[in-house]
């Protein structure tokens, strides 16, 4: 299966970091840290919590002040 190819644009302490990870074979490739790490935000950041979190984080942006 093909799976679709996609260009992102990550941080150069990122990359050292993803590097490192997969030369001491925490993980196989680059693609796969990037899918795991994806897949780790997704399943605690669903749909039904973004909403919510907008909310928090505007209440928490506007009493920043205070």
């Amino acid at each position: 299966m093909n799976k679709p190819k996609n260009e992102i644009a990550v941080p150069a302490d990122m990359v050292a970091e993803i590097e490192a990870r997969v030369a001491n074979g925490e993980f196989k490739s680059m693609p796969e840290v990037v899918a795991t790490a994806l897949r780790y935000y997704f399943e605690r950041h669903g749909q039904d919590n973004w909403a919510d979190y907008v909310k928090e984080e505007i209440q928490a942006g506007l009493h920043e002040s205070d």
